[in-house]
C-alpha cells in the first residue's frame, strides 16, 4: 500500500528528522521524566545555584547550557551557544549528576527566546489522545535493520514524509507515507529529480509480520502480535502499514510511518502488546480530523 509509485517523484513530501530519542532512549538505563520536580530538589537546587551544566540534543546536535528557572514541566536555560530553535522544536534535555544514576532526560518542546534565555515546555506523549477503533485493522510490520536506523539518526539516510490530502479526484482518501530518502541536496521540499533510496525497497520487499492494532495517536501506536515472545527489542525499528476504512473513518486513511519499539508485554492467550513512538511525531491532522472518537459506552 503506497501513495505513490517508489520509482516515481512525489508530489508533496518534506523531510523528517528522526527525534533524537530513537537512539538515546534505546539504552534501557535512560529515566524519561516529563516535570522538574520529578528530580530531586537537592539535584535540582545544585544545577540551579551552582550552575552545574545540562545537556541539550536537537536535531542530533548537542548543546550545553544551564537551568536558570525550572518551574513545573517550564524550563528556562542559558545557552552559550546561541542556536536557532524553531517553536515548537523537539529538545531533550539531559540532567546528568553525579549523585543522580540513571541520568534523566525531559523532552520538551521549544517556546521562545527572551532576554538571552531559552523556554522549553515539557511533553509527555503518553498524553496522547489514543483513538481505539471497534473494528480488527491489521498493521504489517516491515523492519528496518539497525545499520539502517543508524543512518537516519546520523542523517546518512534520510526520512521523506508524504501527505496526500484528499483531493477532488480522490476525495475519499487521504494518508501519510515514509520513505527511506537519501542525504542530498535534493531531498529538501518536492525536489524535481527525487527518487526514493533503493534500501527502502529492500525493507519493504521483505515479508511483514502482522499484527492487530490497539490504539493509535499522533506519538505512536499500539499494536498485539500473536507470539508470547516475538523477537522485538527495545529501541528496534519498523514501518507500521495499515489502512482504516470508511465506516470506522470519514474517509479511508492510509498510513505507512516509521517507529520504534519502546516496550513489550504480555497479553492473554499468548498474545504480545507492542507499543511504539514515532521516530517522528505526526504534526498533520490526518488521524484527528477523520478518526472517529469512540462514543463511551454508558
Amino acid at each position: 500500500m503506497l501513495a505513490v509509485n517508489e520509482q516515481n517523484q512525489m508530489k508533496n513530501y518534506s523531510v523528517i528528522p528522526i527525534d533524537p530519542n530513537a537512539s538515546l532512549f534505546h539504552d534501557s538505563s535512560v529515566v524519561q521524566i516529563h516535570r522538574t520536580e520529578n528530580l530531586p530538589k537537592a539535584i535540582l537546587d545544585d544545577f540551579i545555584q551552582n550552575r552545574r551544566p545540562v545537556g541539550l540534543l536537537a536535531k542530533n546536535k548537542k548543546y550545553s547550557g544551564f537551568v536558570v528557572l525550572a518551574n513545573g514541566p517550564s524550563v528556562e536555560l542559558e545557552i552559550e551557544a546561541r542556536p536557532q530553535f524553531s517553536r515548537d522544536e523537539n529538545i531533550l534535555i539531559i540532567f546528568d549528576h553525579p549523585e543522580l544514576k540513571p541520568f534523566r532526560v525531559m523532552q520538551t518542546q521549544f517556546v521562545r527566546k527572551s532576554f538571552g534565555w531559552f523556554r522549553f515546555e515539557g511533553r509527555d506523549p503518553r498524553l496522547d489522545y489514543r483513538y481505539e477503533l471497534r473494528s480488527e485493522i491489521k498493521v504489517s510490520l516491515f523492519q528496518v535493520p539497525d545499520t539502517v536506523l543508524g543512518f537516519l539518526v546520523n542523517r546518512r539516510l534520510n526520512i521523506l514524509r508524504e501527505i496526500v490530502s484528499a483531493q477532488e479526484d480522490n476525495p475519499t482518501f487521504c494518508g501519510c507515507f515514509d520513505y527511506i530518502g537519501p542525504n542530498s541536496e535534493n531531498a529538501n521540499n518536492g525536489g524535481d529529480d527525487f527518487s526514493v533510496h533503493p534500501v527502502h525497497g529492500e525493507v519493504m520487499t521483505q515479508e511483514p509480520k502482522i499484527s492487530t492494532l490497539k490504539n493509535i495517536s499522533l506519538g505512536g501506536i499500539g499494536v498485539v502480535i500473536p507470539e508470547s515472545a516475538p523477537p522485538m527489542p527495545k529501541g528496534s525499528a519498523y514501518f507500521f502499514e495499515l489502512r482504516v476504512p470508511m465506516g470506522v473513518a470519514k474517509i479511508n486513511i492510509g498510513l505507512r510511518v516509521l517507529g520504534i519499539v519502546r516496550h513489550t508485554r504480555p497479553s492473554l492467550q499468548e498474545m504480545t502488546e507492542i507499543n511504539v513512538a514515532w521516530a517522528r511525531r505526526l504534526s498533520d491532522n490526518i488521524l484527528v480530523n477523520n478518526l472517529r472518537v469512540p462514543v463511551p459506552v454508558p
